[in-house]
């Protein structure tokens, strides 16, 4: 199923020259990584929505192109880019910071594709390693789409980069869609069982930032919002998604 969303995250195109990126995809059904080449497809290891994927590249606007030509491009979204001539060493800190998450390939090798952490996590780990690289951060051009935002992002500092206004906005419209108050506080990540739409809207209509594990609760009302929206899925199956994505153990 097509998903419109990526209609309007396509529009922000990435620039013909060196950086490093942060892929999601928007697959639910597994999808080879090698796709396109279907004499080894079966071969590759599968990836979907829970994944994603750093790397770097020459040309960021060919690998955009190439990842569209692979999976789709209805299955694709660069959440973040940055412009660098330092790519390589970015990359291979990443690397090294993210061992754990790092999928294992059929040749027994790690790849760049993540499981088990958030696109937004990942990019977090970036911004760290970019700002501990002096040349890098001299070089620099950010650019972002946000999960929940098309505009450009100025700063990620709170895991997983989730404001109160968009917290506002994603429980506004679950509420105005019906969606019952049990699941609601499932997403709660107490979970707390007086919850409700408006105690959440008032909250965090009152609050500049946001802290702790009201990051979570938050990532998780915006992505369960902004996935019906864009896709129309079941809010049941979008909950357990939110709960799985942005866990308060990670």
């Amino acid at each position: 199923m097509p998903v419109s969303s990526n209609v309007r995250h396509q529009k922000m195109r990435l620039p013909p020259t060196p950086g490093v990126y942060v892929v999601e995809l928007l697959n639910d059904n597994p999808i080879s990584v090698n796709a396109d080449r279907l004499a080894i497809a079966d071969q590759c290891i599968m990836v979907n929505r829970m994944n994603c994927k750093f790397g770097q590249a020459v040309n960021l606007a060919r690998r955009q192109r190439n990842y569209e030509r692979t999976f789709g491009v209805q299955n694709v979204r660069f959440t973040y880019f940055f412009e660098t001539r330092h790519y390589s060493d970015i990359e291979r800190l990443a690397k090294a910071h993210l061992t754990q998450y790092r999928m294992i390939g059929r040749s027994g090798r790690r790849t760049e594709w993540i499981q088990g952490i958030t696109a937004n996590q990942v990019v977090e780990l970036i911004q760290r390693l970019v700002q501990s690289i002096p040349t890098a951060v001299d070089s620099l051009k950010m650019h972002g789409i946000s999960q929940h935002s098309s505009h450009p992002v100025e700063n990620m500092a709170q895991r997983p980069g989730i404001t109160p206004s968009q917290i506002v906005d994603a429980a506004t419209y679950l509420a105005s869609t019906g969606m019952p108050l049990g699941l609601l506080r499932q997403l709660h990540h107490s979970p707390r069982q007086t919850e409700t739409f408006r105690a959440t809207i008032s909250y965090f209509s009152k609050k500049s930032e946001v802290r702790d594990n009201n990051i979570v609760y938050g990532a998780r009302l915006a992505h369960v919002a902004n996935e019906h929206k864009n896709t129309g899925r079941e809010f049941e199956i979008l909950v357990k998604e939110a709960i799985q994505r942005y866990r308060t153990d990670a």
